[in-house]
């Protein structure tokens, strides 16, 4: 069993931007050369900031008005990933590994879900606290 916290970001220009934080809990099977896969279930918040742009036009001149605004939603999510275990075959107490996740935001930007996806790689490193 494997599981995680994540808290990211991201930021569109000129339209929005987002903090969500999210967990997961998944299973991570083995073989015994080192490869190995998972899957996870997860489910998070996300709090979006937009940023709309009013332009008013009035004889000759014109305005143009940001309206900020803010929005929560619920945000659960599936990820699937493959990896290596370095320490199977060696001294090296780490891993790598490469996922990739589908989110849906619920509400999204017109109250149905809106979908992302992300792509993640990285390393785990897996201390041994009892050395010989």
């Amino acid at each position: 069993m494997v599981g995680d916290v994540n808290l990211f970001y991201y930021y569109q220009i000129g339209s929005q931007s987002a903090l969500a934080l999210n967990t997961r809990i998944g299973q991570r099977f083995t073989a015994g050369f080192g490869l190995f896969s998972e899957t996870m279930v997860g489910i998070g918040v996300q709090q979006t900031f937009y940023v709309n742009r009013e332009y008013n036009y009035n004889g000759n001149s014109s305005t143009i008005t940001e309206v900020k605004s803010t929005k929560t939603g619920f945000l659960p999510g599936v990820t699937i990933g493959l990896g290596y275990d370095f320490s199977k075959k060696t001294k090296l107490p780490m891993k790598l590994y490469f996922r990739t996740s589908r989110f849906w935001l619920y509400p999204g930007s017109n109250l149905t879900f809106q979908t992302s996806h992300t792509l993640e790689s990285g390393i785990i490193y897996v201390p041994n606290w009892n050395k010989e």
